[in-house]
């Protein structure tokens, strides 16, 4: 029998082990998935909103949109004109929703176009959030060096 000693991590073994990842930053349910704060930024693809709204024009509550529409799985849903915008966590997801509640009875499901007064108030929480990231690497780019 071999008996291994297990050795308690220090600070030096965590910066090693995190160098990889220095200057990135990932954003969570933004229009950009990751920043690099030391060059070019990845490619990035994020799921396009989807407006969801009734066939007979009725305004629809986001407490009810989360409902029907957590059956694809974690969505996010915000009111909106009498409708609701939801963001989903995959390409794949929204494709799957489009598809599946194209010609249903009780609602319409398109994709979001940017050209509407909403995208001015999500662009803003993404400028906070990139912000907000941008602060914390620096924060943390001094606090490593």
């Amino acid at each position: 029998k071999q008996w291994y000693q297990r050795r308690v991590r220090d600070y030096m073994d965590y910066r090693r082990e995190l160098q990889g990842f220095r200057n990135h930053v990932n954003l969570i349910r933004c229009s950009l998935t990751h920043i690099n704060l030391a060059g070019d930024d990845p490619v990035f693809g994020r799921p396009q909103w989807l407006v969801v709204s009734r066939v007979d024009g009725n305004s629809i509550s986001p407490d009810h949109v989360s409902r029907v529409f957590s059956a694809f799985g974690d969505v996010s849903v915000r009111e909106m004109n009498g409708g609701c915008l939801v963001a989903l966590p995959s390409i794949g997801m929204s494709a799957g929703v489009l598809v599946e509640m194209e010609g249903h009875e009780v609602y319409r499901v398109t994709r979001y176009e940017s050209g509407s007064g909403e995208w001015i108030s999500f662009t803003s929480v993404s400028v906070v959030v990139v912000s907000v990231g941008c602060v914390v690497g620096f924060l943390l780019r001094r606090y490593f060096n």
